[in-house]
Parts: C-alpha cells; structure tokens; sequence
C-alpha cells in the first residue's frame, strides 16, 4: 500500500490498471517473409491451438504469476530503509540544498515544513531544471529561491511493512528514484528508500525473497 503526499494532503493511491497487448510480428517490408507464429488461415485447429497459447501467455503475464522462493523470508521496506534521513526545510535557499547534495552525495531530499511534517522532494534534476530554465529566459539567478518554488510538491511513500517488490514496481512505473517511508499511525517520515538501496540489497542477498 502507498499513500500521496499532494501539498501536504494525504491521499490515497489508487494504482492505474494498464493492459497489456501481445501484437504479432509482421515483416518490415513487402516480400520478406514473416517469421512469426504461422497460422494457416484454412486451418482452424492450428489457429485455434495457436489462438489459446497467445491468450495463456497474455494471461500470465497480466497476472504476474511468479514462483517465489519460499524458503527464504520476504524483504520489505522496513528492512532496507535508511533511518537517519536527512532532510531540509521548504524555505530553504537553492544554496542550501546544493550544499547537501555535494556533502551528503545524495540525488533525493525529503523536504519537510517547520513541524517536520513531510510537504515535498527535492532532487538534483529539480535544481538543474530551474537553472536551465532561468538560462533560457535569460533571467539571472537570484540565491534567495526558495525550495518551495522548485520543489517536487507530489511524493508517492510506503509503509515499512510495504513488499520491497511493491516498491521497486512503483519506481519503474512512475520513473521515480526514491520512496520515503512513513509510519502508519500519523505518517511521519521514518525512513527512505532509493534504487541504490533495492539494488544493493539484491547483490548482498541474491537469494532474498523480494515477495511479500
């Protein structure tokens, strides 16, 4: 489960229901033969058999019908997470999140209001976006920009108890590099979770359940 931190409104996330399409293989150009599945037109039992294949594989597919090992304990966010998280106030200057960036070699910040309540991401493709975007107005850049004006203001989090292949599904869907973790009782931030983490935990544990 994951929840939405829209302007510091929590919400829920409700997960987009894609389908996906198995299309055959057609030759580039005319008189190349096709070297796809070939259906006799004239033959309904081989398009019939070929027909039901397509659909168990589509079926599969769609359906995520994995073996997961079992003699090993599913991972989950709780057990990867970084707890120290390091974040910065929404009325700091850009000055001060770039310092972060260089000292503590990040790419991500939770940013967070005077109550330490989470309200926004900051990261190293935000503050480039903003200088390339005052270089081609021809502004000059001023160091009194605030976070809040640059700031991702749309933070999808888990839960600790949320699966780590919950987590890694959502990064690859929605093209994000960070998961921050909240607890479930006030949605406090108590962790973070980054690409880096799910891939370094895979080369430590290669047999570690990603299931949960």
């Amino acid at each position: 489960m994951f929840i939405w931190f829209r302007n510091g409104t929590v919400e829920p996330y409700i997960p987009t229901v894609r389908h996906d399409t198995i299309h055959r293989v057609n030759p580039m150009h005319p008189g190349i033969p096709d070297k796809s599945v070939s259906i006799n037109e004239h033959d309904e039992r081989k398009q019939y058999v070929v027909q039901k294949f397509t659909q168990k594989a589509a079926e599969a597919y769609e359906q995520e019908e994995f073996s997961p090992d079992e003699s090993h304990p599913p991972v989950f966010a709780r057990d990867i997470m970084s707890r120290n998280v390091v974040t910065i106030e929404q009325d700091s200057l850009i000055d001060d999140v770039e310092s972060k960036f260089e000292s503590k070699k990040f790419r991500h910040i939770p940013v967070v209001n005077s109550k330490g309540d989470l309200t926004g991401m900051i990261s190293e493709r935000d503050i480039f976006k903003h200088l390339l975007n005052s270089y081609k107005r021809n502004m000059h850049l001023t160091p009194n920009i605030k976070i809040l004006e640059i700031m991702m203001t749309e933070v999808l989090t888990g839960f600790p108890d949320t699966a780590i292949r919950e987590i890694a599904k959502i990064m690859f869907e929605h093209k994000i590099g960070s998961v921050p973790i909240v607890n479930r009782e006030d949605h406090k931030l108590i962790g973070i979770i980054t690409r880096s983490d799910i891939l370094k935990s895979v080369m430590r544990h290669t047999s570690m359940n990603l299931y949960g």
